[in-house]
């Protein structure tokens, strides 16, 4: 994935996209630089929202989505719609290849 797929980064998040025949597969890496357990499962829990809210939005692609630190203390809202502008970004090809 990471050799074959494109890259794109925010301030709070890297979305990594290798493109599938099949369905998309979305995973998730919260590490912890984010913070302790109760901050990475929440950020897990918006990511996974955030998911079911823009399936469509998702290049048709294996995505890995990583969490940087500091992520937990923006408001979400913030977060969120650098999450969409990078989704956006990887569905029409942008961004750098591996």
């Amino acid at each position: 994935m990471k050799r074959a797929g494109r890259r794109v980064s925010g301030r709070w998040f890297t979305l990594t996209s290798a493109p599938v025949a099949g369905q998309t597969r979305v995973g998730l890496t919260v590490s912890a630089h984010v913070g302790n357990a109760v901050l990475r499962n929440r950020v897990k829990r918006r990511l996974r929202e955030f998911l079911r809210a823009h399936k469509d939005a998702l290049p048709v692609a294996d995505v890995v989505i990583v969490a940087l630190a500091g992520v937990a203390s923006r408001p979400w809202p913030e977060c969120a719609a650098e999450l969409a502008e990078l989704c956006v970004c990887a569905r029409r090809g942008g961004g750098s290849e591996r």
